[in-house]
C-alpha cells in the first residue's frame, strides 16, 4: 500500500462529473462544521458510505467545492481545499468498509476531523483502487471568525498514519521516498514539500503584490520579499494575516526616502512580524525599534479576556526567529514595560505596528509614539476587536489631555480588528 501518497492542496482545481463518493453518488459531507454547504451536524462519526445517513450531503460537488472556494476569500487563502491519495501496493485488496475507516483515520490524523471532505474511489484497469480525499480547509470558531486549517507537518503526520494502517491491517510496510517516487531525488523532493507547504499559507495578496506596478527591476526584489515572507510565516507562529504585513509594508516603502523616521513595533510575540518588518526596514534603509516586554502579558484588568504571560517570547527566541528568517542588524530591542521604555524613547517615527491586546498598554504607546510620528505617518493597531482598547481610542478626552491633539479620525474603529491611524500632514494642536 502506498501509504505516502500524493499530498498538497487544490487551489483551483475544479471538480470533474467523475469525482463520486461510494455508491457512484457526489458527497461533500461535513461532520460538525459550518461552512454553508450543508446544514451543521452534531455527530462524532461518519456514516457509511460517505455521507450522512439523513442525505444531508450536497448533491452537487461543483456547487459544495464553489461554496468553500466563496468562505475561503474571507480568509485569504489561494488554496481552500486539501488533497490526499492513498493507494494499495499490489496484491493486497480493501473492503469498501476498509476505505470508509481508512478515510476517518486519515482525516482524525491530518487534523481535519469535521470537516467537509469530497471522497473518490478511483477503479483501475487491473482491478487496483486508489482513494481521493479533497477536504475543505475552510472552518469558523464560535464567535464566527472564518479561518484556514494549517495541518502543520504534513509528512511526519502521513508517515506516522501509515505505519499505524500498516499495523492495523497487517499490510507490506513500505518505507523510503524511493518506494513511492523512484525518479525524484531526495534534495528535489525535499524542495517540493517546501512549496507544497507553502502553497497552504499563500494568499492573493502576495500575487498582487508581486503584479502590482513596479519598476522592472523590483519585480524580482518583491517576489524574494513574498518569498521570504511566507518562510517566516510557516517558521514562526505568527498571530497576523499576510494582507495585515504587507499593508505595513506597502507604507514603508511608499514612504519617501527624504523623510526621516524609523519602524516601531509594540508587542513582537515570537518574532513573526518582527522578522518580517526588519526585512522590509532594510529594503527602506530604516531601524526596526521592537518595544516588548519578552515576558508576555502585564496583569490585565478583569474585563479583558486575557492573562498573565499570554503572548511571551523570550528576547532570545525573538532574537533567533529573526536571524533565521529577518533581518537581524536593522533591529534594535527595548526590553521592559512600556511604560519604563517608551517614555524615554525620542526618535521620529515613520510608521509603527502596535499590536499589545490590553488598555493600558495600548494607552501608553499612543501616548508616547503618536506625537513622535512626522507628518503624515501611520500607526497601525492589531487591536481593533478588543472593546477596552477601542474605548481608549475612542475617548476624545484621552487624545487632548494625554497626547495633546484632537482625536484623528481611525477608519474602521469599532468595526475592523487591523487600524490605521495617519497623523494629517498639518498638525491640530489640542
Amino acid at each position: 500500500m502506498c501509504r505516502r501518497p500524493e499530498i498538497g492542496c487544490l487551489p483551483d482545481q475544479k471538480p470533474s462529473q467523475e469525482t463520486r463518493g461510494a455508491g457512484g453518488d457526489p458527497c461533500f459531507a461535513p461532520i460538525g462544521a459550518s461552512t454553508g454547504i450543508v446544514d451543521r451536524q452534531e455527530t462524532s462519526k461518519r456514516a457509511w458510505p460517505f455521507y450522512l445517513p439523513d442525505g444531508s450531503a450536497s448533491n452537487n460537488l461543483a456547487t459544495a467545492f464553489r461554496d468553500v472556494e466563496s468562505h475561503a476569500r474571507r480568509t485569504g487563502v489561494d488554496a481552500p481545499f486539501f488533497h490526499c491519495c492513498t493507494r494499495l501496493a499490489s496484491g493486497e485488496f480493501f473492503t469498501p468498509e476498509d476505505w470508509a475507516y481508512v478515510a476517518d483515520r486519515e482525516e482524525e490524523h491530518l487534523g481535519f476531523a469535521g470537516q467537509p471532505r469530497a471522497v473518490a474511489l478511483h477503479h483501475f484497469a487491473d482491478h487496483s483502487i486508489h482513494m481521493h480525499i479533497a477536504w475543505s480547509r475552510i472552518t469558523c470558531t464560535n464567535d464566527g471568525h472564518v479561518y484556514a486549517i494549517d495541518p502543520g507537518a504534513i509528512e511526519n503526520k502521513l508517515k506516522e498514519i501509515c505505519r499505524q494502517l500498516e499495523s492495523y491491517f497487517g499490510l507490506i510496510e513500505i518505507r523510503g521516498l524511493k518506494a513511492i517516487e523512484p525518479y525524484v531525488p531526495a534534495r528535489l523532493w525535499k524542495w517540493i514539500r517546501w512549496q507544497k507547504k507553502l502553497r497552504l499559507q499563500c494568499p492573493p495578496e502576495f500575487k498582487r503584490f508581486v503584479a502590482e506596478a513596479h519598476a522592472p527591476s523590483d519585480t524580482k526584489l518583491c517576489k524574494q520579499l513574498r518569498n521570504r515572507y511566507l518562510r517566516a510565516h510557516v517558521g514562526i507562529h505568527c498571530v497576523h494575516t499576510h494582507s495585515e504585513i504587507l499593508e505595513v509594508t506597502n507604507t514603508i516603502s511608499n514612504t519617501p526616502i527624504e523623510v526621516n523616521g524609523v519602524i516601531a513595533e509594540a508587542g513582537c510575540f515570537k518574532g513573526g512580524s518582527t522578522a518580517k518588518l526588519s526585512i522590509a526596514a532594510k529594503l527602506a534603509k530604516r531601524k526596526l525599534v521592537v518595544f516588548d516586554s519578552f515576558a508576555g502579558l502585564p496583569n490585565p484588568k478583569s474585563s479583558e479576556n486575557f492573562y498573565v504571560g499570554e503572548y511571551a517570547g523570550s528576547l532570545d527566541e525573538v532574537r533567533d526567529n529573526v536571524k533565521r528568517y529577518g533581518e537581524i542588524s536593522a533591529c534594535e530591542f527595548r526590553k521592559g514595560w512600556f511604560s519604563d521604555t517608551m517614555p524615554p524613547f525620542n526618535e521620529p517615527v515613520a510608521v509603527a505596528f502596535v499590536d499589545v491586546d490590553l488598555s493600558d498598554s495600548v494607552r501608553t504607546c499612543l501616548k508616547y509614539l503618536y506625537p513622535l510620528l512626522v507628518p503624515g505617518g501611520v500607526i497601525f493597531s492589531h487591536d481593533g476587536h478588543v472593546p477596552s482598547c477601542v474605548a481608549v481610542m475612542q475617548d476624545r478626552s484621552f487624545w487632548k489631555d494625554e497626547v495633546g491633539v484632537e482625536a484623528p479620525l481611525i477608519p474602521g474603529l469599532g468595526e475592523e480588528k487591523f487600524l490605521r491611524i495617519e497623523k494629517p500632514d498639518t498638525p491640530v494642536p489640542g
